[in-house]
C-alpha cells in the first residue's frame, strides 16, 4: 500500500508477438477515499468483493524509476 486506499504493482509481461519483455505498473485506488482516481472499475466480476470500489488504471514503461515514481510522473 503507498497510501490509504493506493496500492501499486508492476511487472515484467512479454506478449508473444514482442520481442521483448515490457513493464507494467498497476495502480488500484478505491473510490471511496479517491473520488476523482483515473482508471476504470473492472466489469468483469462486478459481484467480486475484492475488486468492487476499486479504480484500476495500467502504464507499459521502459523507464527504470521505481513504480511510485512512474504513476506520480503520470
Amino acid at each position: 500500500m503507498v497510501d490509504q486506499g493506493i496500492y501499486i504493482y508492476d511487472k515484467l509481461y512479454q506478449s508473444d508477438s514482442w520481442q521483448t519483455p515490457r513493464r507494467i505498473v498497476i495502480v488500484r485506488q478505491r473510490v471511496q477515499e479517491h473520488l476523482h482516481a483515473p482508471g476504470k472499475q473492472l466489469s468483469l466480476f462486478p459481484e467480486d468483493e475484492i475488486h468492487k470500489g476499486f479504480r484500476y488504471s495500467a502504464y507499459f514503461t521502459n523507464q527504470q524509476y521505481g513504480a511510485i515514481d512512474v504513476w506520480e510522473e503520470l
